[in-house]
C-alpha cells in the first residue's frame, strides 16, 4: 500500500503598513519596497500630482507635477525602480518620470483616457 503525503508550503508574506492621511486614488509600490507613490483627491476633485514617500522612514521625498485636467488615475514603477509612469484620465497622457530627480522624461499621448499603466518586465 502506498502512502500519499500532503505537503504544506508556507509562504512568507511581506506585510507593509503605511498610514495614509485619506483614501488615495492611486498607490504604487517600488519593486525594492523602499518607496511608494500616492495621489489623493483634493476635496471632491482628482489630484493632478503624485507624491513619492520613503517606505522605510515615511518621509516625503518629492512631488511629480505635470498632468492637467481631471487628474491621475494610474501609476507604476519600472522593474528597476528608476522610473515611474503616471496616467491621466483628463489630459489622456502617460508621463514617464525619473524617480530620483522627479524630472519628467517623456509624454505619451493617447486618444482615450488612461486608466492603467504598467511597464514590460524588461523596462
Amino acid at each position: 500500500m502506498m502512502r500519499l503525503g500532503a505537503f504544506l508550503l508556507l509562504l512568507a508574506l511581506i506585510l507593509i503598513s503605511v498610514y495614509l492621511k485619506k483614501r488615495p486614488y492611486i498607490l504604487a509600490l517600488s519593486p525594492d519596497y523602499t518607496r511608494y507613490a500616492v495621489s489623493y483627491p483634493i476635496g471632491r476633485l482628482v489630484n493632478n500630482d503624485v507624491d513619492i514617500f520613503s517606505l522605510e522612514t515615511g518621509m516625503f521625498l518629492k512631488t511629480l507635477k505635470g498632468h492637467s485636467d481631471r487628474g491621475i488615475f494610474a501609476a507604476a514603477f519600472s522593474p528597476d525602480g528608476k522610473k515611474i509612469a503616471t496616467g491621466s484620465l483628463g489630459d489622456k497622457t502617460v508621463r514617464i518620470w525619473d524617480t530620483e530627480t522627479g524630472k519628467m522624461l517623456k509624454i505619451l499621448h493617447h486618444p482615450s483616457p488612461i486608466l492603467r499603466v504598467t511597464f514590460s518586465p524588461d523596462g
